[in-house]
């Protein structure tokens, strides 16, 4: 038997499509590699799961046949084969219909590209203007929502002459506003110097309601003050300086040869001891913030400045200097240089 939709998503079969994308943003996340090594396959699978029911007409191929191609197994399979069964037929489980072939070919590379897009990273899709979810209304009469996964080649563009199009992909917010005020808003978040990048995880901390410190969350948008941060089941607008993002740092200057020029991730701050908490591969040790080097991209807070103006407001590293030094681009597009040891992430 085939794998039945609707129960990877854990969701009826009556399920809307806002309950659809509910069910995917909580799985998608509690199962990605980056959190879950071991969530690879089930993320695979939840994704699939997704880009056949959140597509009106692959879910009804898929209600009806059980499959979104409808091909019949082979030469013993009737005219009828699959017909009488699948979800919304009398068979009532998916592929369970007369010998119905089903095919599973979501790869990494695609359910990967399926979790940017949804939270509005884009991925590799390779120029495809992300919209909403209505349908492809510039693709020709290929129908509504999204297309066969089995069109991208690694993470690039569909196959097929497709360059250029503007297609009509995917609105994956299903609280928000309507798209042309999302593109508006996305493009003034892409001007902040000050915003937090999309798809950077980070962790709760310092909050008022102590619950909700250290619970691990997603950044889907940021106006360089707060962020709208996805958790496990529900979407928080938090202060940036209230989250800790777990970035990629390098190793430098420690008396620790074996330390430096290795690449680890930042776990946590601790603010008495003015250490980072950082995971190189199975280990975890506490270093300075002058004994990491942070990448072009990377927003921060500049702190412990002479010139005290300047402390507490975020920034975005523009390059790298000589001497242990950053070149901070501020809100406004003021750019400031400071010592490597005045810039917390």
């Amino acid at each position: 038997m085939s794998e039945d939709y609707y129960k990877t998503l854990g969701i009826p079969r009556s399920a809307s499509q806002a309950e659809i994308k509910k069910a995917y943003r909580k799985l998608a996340i509690k199962y990605h590699p980056d959190k879950n090594p071991d969530g690879k396959e089930q993320f695979q699978k939840v994704s699939e799961a997704f880009s056949v029911l959140s597509d009106e007409d692959k879910k009804r191929s898929y209600d009806q046949f059980g499959t979104v191609d409808c091909q019949p197994a082979g030469p013993d399979a009737g005219a009828g084969a699959g017909f009488s069964g699948g979800p919304g037929g009398p068979g009532g489980s998916p592929g369970g219909g007369g010998g119905v072939r089903f095919q599973s070919s979501m790869s990494s590379q695609q359910a990967e590209d399926m979790f940017k897009m949804f939270f509005g990273g884009g991925g590799g899709m390779g120029g495809i203007n992300v919209g909403g979810m209505s349908g492809m209304n510039d693709m020709g009469g290929m129908g509504g929502g999204m297309p066969p996964m089995g069109m991208f080649m690694n993470g690039g563009m569909p196959m097929g002459g497709m360059s250029g199009m503007n297609i009509n992909l995917m609105n994956m917010n299903m609280e928000g506003p309507s798209m042309r005020t999302r593109s508006s808003k996305r493009q003034r978040q892409a001007e902040s110097a000050a915003a937090i990048p999309e798809n950077t995880e980070v962790t709760l901390k310092g909050l008022r309601d102590t619950s909700k410190n250290g619970l691990l969350g997603v950044v889907i948008n940021s106006d360089g003050v707060r962020c709208n941060v996805q958790l496990s089941s529900q979407i928080l607008s938090i202060k940036q300086i209230n989250l800790q993002q777990h970035l990629n740092v390098r190793i430098t200057n420690t008396s620790d040869s074996n330390l430096n020029g290795k690449t680890g991730k930042i776990l946590s701050y601790d603010e008495a001891k003015g250490r980072y908490n950082i995971k190189i591969g199975g280990r975890n040790v506490s270093l300075k913030k002058e004994k990491i080097m942070l990448s072009v991209g990377s927003v921060g807070r500049l702190v412990d400045l002479k010139t005290t103006q300047d402390n507490g407001k975020f920034g975005r590293i523009e390059k790298m200097e000589g001497g242990g030094k950053y070149e901070v681009k501020l809100e406004g597009g003021r750019v400031v240089r400071v010592k490597v040891e005045n810039f917390l992430v």
